[in-house]
């Protein structure tokens, strides 16, 4: 999914049956509530957004289940995050393909991050 970036790289989101559009619109909401939460470590918003079988898979951390990446909050310092070229396509009746560059700058454990990353997200 992607080179090194500061925030998880594969995230499932679950959306509602239905018209693509809207689904869209709901993805795109809960994806920049939950790499915000990312930035300020906010494990609450976190677990309202991540599905119990979410899985992250980074360079830097590996593979984290939900409860890992939480419990790893600590480990991630981000200083600055945005995103752009975000593109997204409904790809089923309950899925929506996110893709997006990540500039990011920050640590993980104390090691610096890759400030720029593609970063992909299904839901």
């Amino acid at each position: 999914m992607n080179p090194e970036s500061c925030l998880p790289l594969v995230a499932l989101l679950l959306v509602g049956a239905g018209d693509a559009g809207p689904a869209v619109k709901e993805v795109e909401k809960a994806v920049r509530q939950l790499n915000d939460a990312f930035v300020t470590r906010d494990a609450d918003v976190l677990k309202k957004l991540m599905t119990a079988d979410h899985v992250a898979i980074t360079p830097y951390a590996g593979k984290e289940e939900l409860d890992k990446q939480i419990k790893a909050l600590p480990n991630y310092k981000v200083d600055k995050y945005s995103t752009e070229d975000v593109k997204s396509q409904a790809v089923g009746k309950n899925t929506v393909l996110f893709t997006y560059i990540v500039n990011c700058k920050g640590t993980y454990k104390a090691r610096q991050c890759r400030s720029e990353a593609s970063c992909l997200r299904c839901g």
